[in-house]
């Protein structure tokens, strides 16, 4: 197989971080969307890797395998708590069935864990300007879409080296 596509994935309820890269040349596709369109999109590029005779890899951040895996602060109140659970585990779930129908699409899909979080963003995640040091010019993202461009580019082994 010829180099190919990798995708990374951010599950949310809501709307799902979807970044493709094409290892060859680099470009990053990214976006957030609902699961419905989000397999409808993976199908197409399946069937469009599988016609150009690349590889197409799926990687699912799948922050379930962190133990312990604490989003708690000090000065949360118990309802903060709560819904902090319950909005979690609501987003795990996504992840595992996103995983679920991927696999019985005859997808390639890996769960993988959350990356280190070492930026200047809120929560040390990456910002806009982290994103395009390391990928150059994107559209402007929101925080599941960085996500899942900077999952999709660390597991195609693309280099992560910050031009400050």
């Amino acid at each position: 197989m010829k180099e190919g596509y990798v995708i990374g994935i951010d599950p949310d309820v809501k709307k799902n971080g979807y970044a493709m890269v094409d290892v060859a040349t680099r470009k990053v596709t990214i976006s957030t969307t609902t699961l419905p369109v989000l397999l409808e999109t993976i199908g197409v590029m399946q069937a469009t890797a599988i016609a150009a005779g690349k590889s197409l890899k799926v990687f699912v951040e799948a922050g379930w395998v962190n133990h312990p895996n604490w989003h708690l602060r000090f000065q949360d109140s118990k309802q903060m708590a709560a819904a902090k659970g319950k909005s979690l585990g609501r987003n795990q779930q996504r992840g595992l069935d996103i995983i679920e129908l991927l696999e019985y699409q005859g997808v390639d899909v890996v769960p993988v864990p959350p990356l280190e979080k070492i930026w200047n963003g809120r929560d040390r995640k990456i910002t806009q300007a982290e994103l395009e040091a390391i990928m150059g010019k994107t559209d402007k993202t929101n925080q599941e879409g960085r996500d899942a461009a900077l999952l999709a580019w660390y597991h195609a082994g693309l280099p992560i080296k910050l031009s400050r």
